[in-house]
């Protein structure tokens, strides 16, 4: 074999190994984070605490999430929850805002 040879059989190695060890983060990134709700339940669309696979919310929630999108702030991945909760709590924060807000159209139907 000549060194040109051994070159690039080296260098289809090299790219190959990259190939190899990217393939893992793209999949990384193309899982999204379980989410959880942390507002009120809307009987037949969504119940508090409900957990969503991958972040994948069923059609009737998507719809009210269409119709009021500030709601949308409401669904946390799961690492998120102690500090969303904690923000819940307080009286005036945004997220306590949109609880109230999201009870007041949705609870009244």
């Amino acid at each position: 074999m000549s060194s040109k040879n051994k070159a690039e059989v080296k260098a289809e190695a090299v790219e190959a190994a990259e190939v190899k060890t990217e393939a893992p983060a793209e999949k990384k990134q193309e899982k999204k984070s379980n989410l959880v709700y942390l507002g009120p339940t809307i009987t037949g669309v969504v119940r508090h605490s409900a957990v969503f696979e991958n972040g994948v919310l069923p059609e009737r929630t998507q719809k009210c999430v269409a119709e009021f999108p500030m709601m949308e702030r409401l669904f946390v991945q799961i690492d998120e929850m102690p500090e969303a909760v904690k923000e819940l709590r307080k009286e005036q924060s945004v997220l306590s805002t949109i609880y109230k807000q999201t009870a007041n159209k949705y609870q009244r139907r």
